[in-house]
C-alpha cells in the first residue's frame, strides 16, 4: 500500500470510530507497528491526529475552532466506516434536542461521538467517559467538559470500572445520549458486562434517554443485554430503519426521530 493511500485509510479508522488503538490501525492497513507509528507521527505533526499512549484519537475539525458545519462530509463512506454518513446524520439530529445550556450525559461509541462532534459550538455542560468524546469538545469555549475517572479501555478511550460507576452514583442530568450493539426482541444489547454496568448507572442517572443508533443495529443481539426497550424515551436513527421496527418502537411509546 502507498504511503498516502495508507494513511487515508488510518484516518478513516479514527475518524470512524473517534479512537483506535495501535494494534487495531496496524490489522486495518495491514501494516508493521513500526510504519503505523511512523504515519501517527507524521499525522500528529500534520494536525489531523492525537498520539497517545498506545494509540490516537482523531482530531475533529471543531479542535480547531471551527464549527463542525459538516461532518457528513469529513466522514466518507469507506470499508472501514460503512454507516459513517448514517452515524453523522443521527448525531446532528439528536444534538438539535439538547437545550442551550442543559447537562448532558454522553456515552462511549461511534455514534454517540457524533452527537458531541455536532455539540461542539454550543452551550452546554457535557459529562462524559469517553475521550473521544473530550477530544472531541475540549477547548471550545462555550462547552464545559467533566469527564469521568476510571480504567481506561485502550481499544474503545472509554473509561470503565468501579470507580467509573462510583461517580456517576453522584450525578443527576437532564438528559443522557447513548448507544448499543444491538437492539432485538425488545431488549437492547451492548458488547461487554463493564460498558453495560456502567451504562445501566447512566441511565438511572437520567431524567431523559435519547439512544442513538443507525438501522443496522436492529434486529440482532450482543453479549450482554442492558435493559428493556421501555427505558428509552428517544431512538434516533436513519431512515434505513424498516416499516416493523418503526411500529415495534412507536407502539412502545417511544419517540422516534428519523435522521435524514
Amino acid at each position: 500500500m502507498i504511503l498516502d493511500q495508507r494513511r487515508r485509510e488510518i484516518l478513516d479508522v479514527l475518524r470512524d470510530r473517534g479512537y483506535a488503538s495501535l494494534h487495531d490501525l496496524v490489522e486495518a492497513v495491514g501494516a508493521s507497528e513500526s510504519t503505523v507509528r511512523r504515519d501517527l507521527d507524521s499525522l500528529h505533526g500534520e494536525g489531523s491526529v492525537k498520539r497517545t499512549r498506545g494509540g490516537a484519537m482523531f482530531v475533529s475539525p471543531a479542535d480547531d475552532g471551527s464549527p463542525p458545519a459538516s461532518p457528513g462530509a469529513s466522514a466518507p463512506v469507506t470499508a472501514a466506516s460503512p454507516h459513517a454518513a448514517a452515524r453523522a446524520a443521527i448525531g446532528r439530529a439528536a444534538a438539535k434536542l439538547i437545550e442551550p445550556g442543559q447537562t448532558v450525559l454522553i456515552d462511549g461509541g461511534t455514534t454517540p461521538l457524533e452527537v458531541a462532534r455536532h455539540l461542539a459550538s454550543r452551550r452546554v455542560q457535557v459529562v462524559t467517559n469517553s475521550l473521544p468524546v473530550v477530544n472531541a469538545l475540549f477547548g471550545q469555549p462555550s462547552v464545559d467538559v467533566v469527564m469521568l475517572g476510571g480504567l481506561v479501555s485502550p481499544k474503545t478511550g472509554v473509561a470503565l470500572g468501579a470507580i467509573t460507576d462510583a461517580a456517576l452514583e453522584t450525578f443527576r442530568v437532564p438528559t443522557l445520549v447513548f448507544g448499543c450493539g444491538g437492539v432485538r426482541d425488545d431488549a437492547i444489547y451492548n458488547q461487554n458486562s463493564l460498558l453495560v454496568e456502567a451504562q445501566r448507572r447512566m441511565l438511572d442517572a437520567a431524567d431523559r434517554r435519547i439512544l442513538v443508533a443507525d438501522s443496522s443495529k436492529f434486529g440482532h443481539a450482543e453479549l450482554v443485554r442492558l435493559c428493556s426497550l421501555d427505558r428509552v424515551d428517544r431512538l434516533v436513527t436513519d431512515d434505513g430503519l424498516s416499516e416493523e421496527w418503526r411500529s415495534r418502537i412507536e407502539d412502545a411509546g417511544i419517540a422516534l426521530t428519523i435522521a435524514s
